[in-house]
């Protein structure tokens, strides 16, 4: 892969989601996050071993797990970077 494609992907994935971040796209306090991510059951990445993120994709597929297949949508939209 050349830079003009490493760049070009880079600049296209969205960024990783923060506990809070996915706090409120779910609507659930952060304790929730942090719980349900420890028990496996949200999905997640460390970054660094200490930095807990979220993957939007992932946070959205398993929210429609949790509606039935109904879409989710946030009650705020989320800050961007």
């Amino acid at each position: 892969m050349g830079n003009a494609e490493a760049s070009e992907t880079v600049e296209t994935a969205e960024r990783l989601w923060t506990v809070r971040d996915c706090a409120k796209y779910l609507n659930v306090s952060r304790k929730w996050v942090y719980s349900h991510a420890q028990a496996g059951d949200l999905p997640h990445s460390w970054l660094g071993g200490t930095a807990l993120r979220f993957h939007p994709a992932r946070i959205r597929e398993y929210a429609q797990t949790l509606t039935g297949g109904a879409k989710v949508v946030p009650l705020r939209p989320l800050r961007k970077c």
